[in-house]
């Protein structure tokens, strides 16, 4: 892409629509605004960018101000040393320049054989987090984590999600952190699960990190993206999903790695209908969720502990609200015999709270 004559970097094979031409940005010198531009994706598909124009002030925006210019909503100062990183992270970002790659993905990458879908095991007398005695707990064999609705309906979750330190042995272990929107359970084809985060792979003693968008429809992953951004430890990754509140009911990605400043803009994945089509224009909203899976039958690589920081959620209005004011459902990862793999901790003020690693399987 280019910006006053000077090539930056594109996503392999993008094409830019008219007026694409931005690949990097200082929202303080941009002129106008906010600045939309479009880049068609070479599978199909756009990613928009929102950029912020001249005169615009993030550290003073509301949440609302900033979405609408572009930019990740401000990491919750309520929640202590994770959200000062995060608010740090952030600051710099918006403040900073900000590098635009599109987030196009891959539709060619093979799929993940990933277990996506809740599998339930019987409780077995857990002793759980009191985090919300209006909601329910659940015993998972591959989830960890939260999930909840407004009005019995979301249609956008999003997350400042810290990419966490993964230990590995010579044994392959796989862990993988996300948000979603749609059906936790009995995903189906007109329910399927949106979601977006990032996959630890440990192999021969080392781990790789790497960022997904990805929509299950309950027998088969029908897309499966791999990003074109780095994933490091102690990353800031904002992810945002989303299902528009339309007769369309088009899909949404939105991921920032807010650490390193790079946006990757606004993903809508084409309509089709052919035998791969991954965005089929009757989605519904569902729950929103924040999980810790193990998935394709490995053992639950050790992440110690994961953060997802400042945690929202919208339903067809449109208006956010904080986790922590919405009546959740709780996730506790076991093994077949009863082992308890990932549990969760408390929901802060702000919306946060952390997914935490206990034993493989």
């Amino acid at each position: 892409m280019t910006r006053a004559g000077k090539v930056i970097g594109t996503c392999a094979g993008a094409v830019l629509a008219a007026g694409a031409v931005a690949a990097q940005a200082s929202p303080s010198h941009l002129e106008g605004g906010p600045v939309i531009e479009v880049v068609q994706c070479p599978g199909g598909g756009t990613v928009t960018f929102t950029k912020p124009g001249k005169g615009f002030d993030p550290l003073t925006a509301t949440d609302d101000a900033l979405q609408a210019n572009g930019l990740p909503p401000r990491p919750s100062t309520e929640d202590g040393p994770g959200g000062k990183e995060a608010l740090a992270a952030w600051t710099k970002m918006v403040t900073g320049v900000i590098t635009y790659i599109p987030g196009c993905g891959d539709p060619t990458a093979p799929r993940v054989d990933r277990s996506h879908g809740l599998q339930l095991t019987p409780r077995r007398g857990l002793v759980l987090v009191d985090d919300d005695p209006s909601g329910e707990r659940i015993a998972s064999l591959n989830y960890a984590g939260k999930s909840a609705s407004v009005d019995h309906v979301a249609f956008d979750a999003d997350s400042h999600i810290k990419v966490p330190s993964t230990s590995c042995t010579s044994q392959f272990r796989r862990s993988t952190h996300w948000v979603a929107v749609g059906r936790i359970s009995n995903v189906t084809t007109s329910y399927p699960l949106v979601q977006s985060g990032v996959d630890a792979n440990c192999s021969g003693g080392s781990v790789s990190y790497n960022a997904f968008y990805e929509i299950f429809q309950g027998t088969e992953d029908y897309q499966e993206n791999a990003l074109p951004v780095s994933a490091s430890v102690n990353d800031y990754l904002y992810v945002h999903v989303g299902i528009s509140n339309t007769s369309s009911h088009k899909v949404v990605f939105h991921m920032v790695n807010t650490t390193d400043g790079i946006d990757l803009g606004s993903f809508t994945p084409p309509t089709s209908t052919g035998p791969d089509y991954y965005n089929p224009p009757y989605y519904t909203g569902g729950t929103a969720a924040w999980i810790s899976e193990r998935f394709g039958g490995s053992p639950l690589a050790d992440f110690n502990s994961v953060t997802f920081q400042t945690n929202r959620l919208a339903s067809g209005g449109g208006t956010w609200h904080n986790l922590h004011g919405e009546s959740r459902v709780g996730y506790v990862m076991q093994g077949s015999t009863g082992t308890v793999l990932a549990d969760y901790d408390s929901t802060t003020t702000g919306g946060s709270f952390h997914n935490i690693w206990h034993a493989p399987q």
